[in-house]
């Protein structure tokens, strides 16, 4: 009696394919969900520190430098180690994290509407 063995060889090659495969879609979901999270964190950190007010400013960054690494390394799957930076310049809010960043500028209701009230009487013209 004879046993062939081309099954044993086709799965001694076939199984830590598939295995390396499944392997890698998983870490790359991770991955994508990671970034996803960081993304919407750091766009929600940039719109609080923007309504804050100026007297408030350094004692805000800082609550929210923290609370931003701490949600991020609670959140998701692979990093655990945040690095947030947090800069104004010119009236705008820069926050960054581990390369993802959201930039917000400064909300200036009453010019949006001279530039709404411009624009109506160029077109009504």
């Amino acid at each position: 009696m004879y046993i062939r063995a081309s099954v044993t060889i086709e799965n001694c090659f076939i199984i830590p394919f598939f295995v390396l495969l499944f392997m890698s879609l998983i870490s790359i979901t991770g991955y994508y969900h990671d970034r996803l999270i960081i993304k919407c964190a750091v766009q929600m950190a940039a719109l609080k520190l923007e309504e804050t007010p100026k007297e408030e400013e350094a004692v805000a960054e800082e609550n929210m430098r923290q609370q931003l690494s701490g949600y991020v390394s609670e959140k998701t799957l692979f990093i655990k180690n945040a690095s947030v930076s947090i800069e104004r310049k010119n009236g705008a809010v820069l926050v960054s994290c581990n390369g993802i960043s959201a930039e917000i500028g400064e909300n200036r209701p009453s010019n949006i509407i001279r530039k709404l009230n411009a624009a109506r009487e160029v077109v009504s013209r």
